[in-house]
């Protein structure tokens, strides 16, 4: 039976004292169950289960460092000309153009793919002009009109113009490449050919470029045969400017920006003699191409050859583009090493747990976490933009999150854990408020132990008679009974009204609302008259349960409230401190819960409390008194009810009978407290305490300064 409370007193130390191991435990966990976090980038896998989630936040967290840095100047010598229009019609152009040009006669005879004449005279344009490489991406698979033309250009340019292959699904989901047409080539197989496609990643986005691959390596064959294909910008450049390809098969590609960082011109533009030859920037009769690598693809919509990159839509061309001024600027990025990787993600649940171990409170704790997390994230960057070196960010950000969190709410369990133990004890001891708020707001806490001035409720409630009860009762039945008393009492103040329980004096209870917290003055004085009324509705009850027990005798009550200001604060011994309230408004609750006896009543509240709730509460005024040690006269009151329930029908009468004792019309007064004592049924302390008075002042009048007001002389 006594195995659960002793457990639960002993965890929280247990807890505390087994921090570092159950922390070093858990950031080792962490560690080993996310070993993907140490992978380089380019090998990391699809998505499949919660840890490629976090794949997939890694290389968001990639276009994010793009697009952060945002765009970088790319090689000037690049040109892509843009296949924008499928089916130009001969009203698009003026007539002295499509005289002058077979080019563009010939596309407006019939709609893309075009006679091959038309790439045959836009390579003479080109090469003309002194381009240095020409890398198409187009495929010029089957045989079409205009072959022998191109044919004849591409045998006498071959050494400057790559041409494109991919690859893509049959209709029986086989893997197949598409290559240029064989008539196309010359014995040698030239001009050279690259392959245009780049590997997405699971998400859909080109981030990387292949430099070299293979057909059976793409096919997912084991056993591939060495690579004999280049990338198309591969070739381009390696014609261009005699770089080899990479030696690094897959890589990031170091996008410069969007579509619009490399120089474009539409094709048409480019085969209309007047444009080419005028001293438009783009052309100036082709002295704007000398040394150029130009990349011809389509851009139209209808192509549906545009991709996802960190800097959104991108047409292929664009990309190939952009792969080729990386490779021309020595521009690419390189990847942390798994060994670096290691060291970082090390210390990032290391760190962590450094930060909860030396570091108790929780606002600093979670502050250093968020910074190392912040200055990690701008380190990345700067690496990024500056080094252009990638590292993995997901992974140690996972590992600082996760065992930050769980250090955080480990201690924050050990405080709850220790502070609900702590408040176990002192809830035995003192005031449930009193507890916590030393236990949660310590600072408040102390500054109120030097004294603080406050408007508070106060609340006196005392049995009546307990003197003679005492002298007649078995101290063991005695005691018995005033446990359930107290037991009934104090959950009226405490657990229904959230008042402070500031003390017992014998087998009086003094309570406060306001002194450890506030639910402003209305509320505070409105808490302690429902408190009042809880203990009158609750001694009635136990009254009731105890009736015909011979252990058990009848209780009677005070109980009186006032509101006012007062000091609180730590008062005592060192050997005996308390925290408590003291100051006139409390003196006049103890002078009100005392004054019940002589008004035959069990509950008073001053004029203040009566202010404060009159919207709330029904009253019956009581009288005006000054009370011992006072000269100002104090208006009483007894709470009858809420406003929920209709005032008693006499009540307005009572009260206009009181009006006119105060105004000396006894007689009168007399004649109104009768037929409140009749409506009442005949019997009323109050006002036969009333009628008395008013035959004493109509025989002898009071003096001239008479306010209506009675000294109380007993305290």
């Amino acid at each position: 039976m006594n195995l659960l409370p002793s457990f639960t007193r002993h965890l929280p130390r247990v807890l505390r004292k087994c921090r570092g191991l159950f922390l070093a435990l858990f950031a080792a966990a962490v560690f080993l169950i996310y070993p993907a976090g140490l992978t380089p980038l380019q090998q990391m896998p699809g998505l499949r289960n919660g840890i490629d989630a976090l794949h997939s936040l890694e290389l968001d967290s990639l276009d994010f460092r793009f697009r952060w840095r945002g765009p970088i100047p790319t090689d000037p010598r690049l040109l892509v000309v843009a296949i924008n229009d499928t089916e130009p019609k001969p009203g698009d152009f003026r007539e002295d153009d499509l005289a002058a040009s077979e080019a563009l006669r010939l596309m407006t005879e019939r709609t893309y793919p075009w006679n091959r004449k038309v790439w045959a005279r836009l390579i003479e344009r080109l090469m003309s002009a002194g381009v240095k490489a020409v890398a198409f991406d187009v495929i010029f698979q089957r045989e079409m009109e205009g072959d022998p033309e191109l044919k004849a250009v591409l045998d006498r340019y071959a050494d400057r113009i790559v041409l494109a292959t991919t690859k893509q699904l049959d209709l029986d989901n086989r893997l197949v490449f598409l290559k240029p047409h064989p008539g196309l080539l010359n014995a040698e197989d030239k001009p050279a050919q690259g392959f245009a496609f780049y590997p997405a990643d699971a998400d859909g986005v080109i981030r990387r470029t292949l430099s070299h691959t293979s057909e059976t390596r793409e096919s997912g064959l084991e056993d591939f045969e060495p690579d004999n294909m280049i990338s198309l910008a591969a070739a381009a450049v390696q014609i261009a400017e005699g770089l080899p390809p990479a030696e690094q098969r897959l890589a990031l590609l170091n996008f410069q920006g969007d579509q619009t960082r490399c120089a474009s011109v539409p094709l048409a533009d480019l085969l209309i003699d007047r444009i080419y030859s005028s001293q438009d920037p783009r052309f100036r009769g082709g002295a704007a191409l000398k040394d150029k690598i130009v990349f011809v693809g389509p851009t139209a919509e209808i192509f549906h050859d545009v991709h996802e990159t960190p800097y959104g839509s991108m047409p292929g061309v664009y990309i190939h583009a952009q792969n080729a001024a990386s490779r021309l600027l020595a521009i690419g990025l390189r990847e942390s090493s798994p060994a670096q990787n290691f060291w970082v993600a090390l210390l990032f649940v290391v760190l962590p747990t450094w930060v909860v171990l030396r570091v108790r409170q929780a606002p600093p704790q979670i502050g250093l976490l968020l910074g190392s997390g912040a200055a990690f994230l701008v380190v990345a960057q700067l690496l990024f933009t500056e080094a252009r070196m990638v590292i993995p960010v997901i992974p140690p950000l996972f590992g600082l999150i996760l065992v930050g969190c769980f250090g955080v709410a480990y201690n924050l369990l050990v405080e709850q854990l220790q502070g609900a133990h702590v408040r176990s004890v002192l809830d035995r001891y003192v005031s449930k408020n009193v507890a916590k708020i030393v236990i949660e707001t310590r600072d408040n806490f102390e500054n109120s132990l030097r004294g603080e001035r406050k408007s508070v409720t106060a609340l006196f409630s005392d049995i009546r008679g307990f003197t003679s009860i005492f002298e007649t009762s078995d101290p063991e039945k005695l005691v018995a009974q005033l446990n359930e008393y107290f037991l009934k009492m104090v959950d009226a103040v405490v657990l229904h009204q959230d008042g402070t329980l500031q003390k017992f004096i014998g087998d009086a209870i003094m309570a406060v609302w306001g002194d450890t917290h506030s639910a402003g003055a209305g509320g505070d004085a409105a808490r302690a008259v429902r408190t009042g009324l809880e203990m009158r509705a609750a001694l009635e009850q136990l009254n009731a349960q105890w009736k015909g027990q011979p252990d058990r005798g009848p209780l009677q009550i005070g109980v009186g409230i006032n509101h006012g200001e007062v000091i609180c604060g730590e008062l005592g011994h060192p050997q005996r401190m308390e925290f408590t309230v003291l100051g006139d408004a409390i003196n006049l609750a103890a002078r009100l819960e005392s004054a019940t006896k002589q008004f035959h009543c069990d509950v008073l509240v001053g004029q203040s409390v009566e202010e404060l709730t009159r919207a709330e509460f029904i009253y019956r005024r009581v009288d005006l008194l000054r009370l011992k040690g006072k000269t100002k006269p104090v208006e009483v009151y007894i709470p009858l009810s809420t406003r929920a329930t209709p005032p008693p029908p006499w009540l307005e009468a009572y009260h206009a009978a009181i009006g006119l004792y105060r105004a000396r019309r006894f007689e009168e007064a007399m004649a109104g407290f009768r037929e409140t004592l009749a409506r009442i049924g005949g019997e009323d302390f109050l006002c036969r305490m009333y009628l008395e008075r008013c035959v004493v002042f109509a025989q002898t009048p009071p003096a001239a300064d008479w306010d209506g007001g009675h000294t109380l002389t007993e305290k």
